[in-house]
């Protein structure tokens, strides 16, 4: 009989990291699952170092790195269960993660999507800046959490143990379902890392499902570990495929009578940050320039792609946008100093 879940690690070498995730998942009190580890071409003896100690675990070894996106896109492909959940290298879950998973995604067929709490590795009363306590968004498609506005990450202080609606879910520890995936798809192979997730759940959004924040599912996330991303200084590739994505994703999802309305703001700010980050941070400036270039230069594959996910609508973007803050959180972070989530609702 095939297990009720199926869960996704990707990883590229992250050895010791990935072993100490596999531990934790022998704790579970939920057993029903079945552990899919994609090597993405690691040369550091991963696959070999899980195949002797986790024999139960299947191997999807690839010849290339081809991101967290398409190694995900390849565990997926070689998944059986009813639920799909894709999990972080470098995470550590609490007894009852995936049993309070399963649990909220059985309750209403209406679930597309649930994200976990979580919580910084190196300071548990932290949250971790990836995810936090669940994915919200502007409506220029900046995305932000409870628990964290750009660089500002909150204390986990209790805040927010109520389960809400979120609008996007983080690929660090989400669960959904097969027959939606068989649906929508998973991720965009255009985006090989960054904002894949996003994308994902606003085809979730426009398909009419809802998304939830799950605050008795905790996983513990080093952030960073695996993409350099976090607090570390962000490099002209980062810049790039950042900005990239999130244009590309507000495109795709966006009806075009919305582009009019959002993509010329979307433009200003973009290039705001672009004159802000000019003598901080010049690679990110030129990264931004890049992405502006390859939205430029590719019309027709950003318009197949709309056109592809517009037919899956079935919400419209005055009922998207409900879900979203109409604030810029942009201009509020950078300008006005609002550092917290409410602070845009």
């Amino acid at each position: 009989m095939d297990s009720q879940v199926s869960i996704i690690i990707v990883s590229w070498n992250k050895k010791e990291f990935v072993l100490d995730c596999l531990k934790s998942l022998e704790t579970q009190t939920f057993k029903d699952f079945e552990t899919i580890l994609v090597d993405n071409g690691s040369t550091d003896g991963l696959s070999e170092a899980v195949e002797k100690e986790y024999s139960k675990v299947k191997i999807v070894r690839l010849k290339e790195n081809l991101g967290f996106v398409g190694g995900n896109n390849e565990g997926y492909k070689h998944s059986k269960g009813k639920y799909i959940v894709l999990l972080n290298n470098d995470t550590i879950v609490d007894k009852d993660w995936l049993k309070e998973l399963v649990k909220m995604m059985n309750s209403d067929s209406k679930i597309g999507a649930c994200q976990s709490k979580i919580l910084d590795m190196k300071d548990h009363s932290s949250f971790e800046f990836t995810g936090a306590a669940g994915g919200l968004m502007d409506i220029y498609g900046y995305g932000f959490c409870r628990g964290r506005v750009f660089d500002e990450v909150e204390k986990d202080n209790g805040q927010y143990g109520d389960i809400i609606n979120i609008f996007w879910t983080a690929g660090v520890s989400m669960i959904t379902r097969r027959d939606i995936i068989e649906k929508i798809g998973l991720f965009d192979e255009y985006y090989f890392i960054y904002c894949e997730e996003v994308d994902f759940c606003w085809r979730l959004n426009l398909a009419g499902y809802e998304l939830k924040y799950v605050p008795t599912s905790i996983v513990y996330h080093y952030g960073g570990a695996s993409s350099q991303r976090g607090k570390v200084k962000i490099n002209f590739k980062m810049a790039y495929l950042l900005h990239r994505n999130h244009m590309i994703t507000l495109l795709k999802n966006y009806s075009i009578k919305s582009w009019f309305r959002i993509i010329p703001i979307k433009i200003i700010l973009e290039f705001m940050a672009i004159g802000g980050f000019l003598f901080s941070n010049p690679a990110r400036s030129i990264g931004i320039l890049k992405s502006f270039w390859w939205v430029l230069t590719h019309p027709r594959l950003i318009l197949k792609k709309h056109n592809e996910v517009q037919k899956l609508r079935k919400v419209s973007d005055k009922e998207i946008m409900k879900k979203m803050s109409k604030k810029s959180t942009a201009i509020g972070y950078w300008i006005f100093g609002k550092k917290k989530w409410s602070d845009y609702f």
